[in-house]
């Protein structure tokens, strides 16, 4: 058996170009893990999965993916971006405030909580570092994939959406750097 990473980002879904991208890139990748066959599959999200900062949308989201998981028996790894976030990030100076930025992440985080695995609750993958929330621009997660040789493969999934600016800056914080 093999180990394989399937990689999406920046669906944007609810931007006007991609009406309905979303529900077909994931039927899609539901074809391809029946073709994987024995071989191991891990499916990794790296952000902008909506296109506008929506609750409906964000919930939505999470659900297509939860049920693709549950179908499919690929597990899933997620890691926002800029377009991910839920409060009004538009607002003037709501993002440097702790409630806005905290707010944000904390929505989000809950959407997705059902994509960490605690040690020893999955047989590929498991979440060593959980992602964090509480810490304005300190988001990341790093998960373990084992596979049937035993090798090792770390994903770190850092999110560089900077906490005062309008768009991602490319920048990581500190913590992130020591971690």
């Amino acid at each position: 058996m093999a180990l394989k990473i399937i990689h999406i980002t920046d669906i944007h879904d609810g931007h006007p170009k991609n009406d309905g991208l979303f529900v077909h890139a994931l039927d899609e990748l539901e074809t391809f893990a029946r073709l994987c066959g024995n071989d191991q599959a891990i499916l990794v999200v790296t952000g902008d999965i909506i296109d506008y900062p929506d609750q409906k949308r964000l919930h939505r989201a999470a659900d297509l993916l939860r049920k693709l998981q549950e179908r499919s028996g690929i597990p899933v790894v997620v890691v926002p971006g800029n377009h991910d976030m839920v409060e009004n990030r538009i607002r003037p100076g709501f993002m440097k405030t702790p409630r806005g930025w905290k707010a944000q992440k904390a929505a989000f985080a809950k959407e997705f909580a059902w994509t960490v695995r605690p040690p020893g609750s999955s047989t590929i993958l498991e979440t060593v570092f959980p992602p964090m929330t509480t810490v304005p621009g300190v988001y990341y997660r790093v998960d373990r994939a084992v596979d049937e040789n035993g090798r090792v493969l770390h994903l770190v999934g850092l999110d560089t959406v900077a906490e005062d600016a309008f768009f991602a800056e490319g920048r990581l914080g500190e913590e992130q750097i020591s971690r």
